[in-house]
């Protein structure tokens, strides 16, 4: 699955740095930055890497997003992006801060650059075992924000506090790729591709709001469902 993550990015990557001088990525965390140890980087100096999603902790924190991409995306490598949006640690006591301050980041750099406000080339996301994506958990109030970017203060998973793009930026971005490995997915993966039941997790209502969604999945992801022979082992 890493190697097959490896050639779609560079596919995006391609036909991004075909109208622009950059490639502007989503990342989110959790075993996620594990999965693109084989990406090319080549043109590392060339993107710009927001996070999909980010705990309120400080970037130095193990809980960090941020800290986990740079150790797996950077740690082995003298090549760094064109810029890495990480949260402001100065508002870490008030997550609406945070929210605001990460959001002004994103619009004063595609501003600066001359990009489109309407979000990134890619986004590359995993799924929890309920099926939330970024911090986009099952029956939670941040699937009806309207905003871009928004906050949660209650996240089912520590920590409590936490920024995420919505709904509404996934269903924006130009390509969504997802990522999936492990048996415990396997339920709600088997649900998701079931179109009546797909809508119950904020996965499922993902890749039906954007159809350029794509599903990488492992062998024992895709365990419950008909068509193993089409994914990733």
């Amino acid at each position: 699955i890493c190697e097959r993550v490896a050639i779609i990015l560079k596919e995006l990557e391609t036909k991004a740095l075909e109208k622009s001088n950059y490639f502007t990525i989503a990342i989110s965390g959790g075993s996620l930055p594990l999965l693109l140890k084989n990406v090319n980087k080549e043109n590392f100096s060339k993107w710009i890497i927001l996070l999909a999603d980010e705990r309120c902790v400080e970037n130095d924190s193990d809980d960090s997003n941020a800290k986990l991409i740079d150790n797996e995306l950077f740690g082995s490598t003298n090549i760094k992006p064109f810029r890495f949006i990480k949260i402001n640690s100065e508002f870490l006591n008030d997550t609406k801060k945070v929210c605001e301050n990460y959001y002004g980041q994103m619009r004063e750099t595609w501003k600066e650059l001359g990009l489109p406000c309407t979000g990134s080339s890619l986004i590359i996301d995993c799924m929890g075992p309920d099926g939330h994506t970024c911090s986009l958990f099952p029956d939670h109030d941040i699937l009806r924000s309207v905003e871009f970017l928004d906050y949660v203060e209650n996240s089912p998973k520590p920590p409590p506090k936490r920024i995420t793009l919505t709904l509404n930026a996934l269903k924006m971005c130009e390509n969504v790729v997802f990522l999936v490995t492990g048996a415990s997915k396997n339920k709600v993966i088997e649900d998701i591709f079931k179109k009546d039941q797909k809508m119950k997790y904020p996965a499922g209502i993902v890749s039906e709001i954007n159809s350029n969604s794509t599903w990488l999945l492992d062998i024992d992801a895709a365990s419950l469902i008909n068509y193993k022979d089409n994914f990733i082992k």
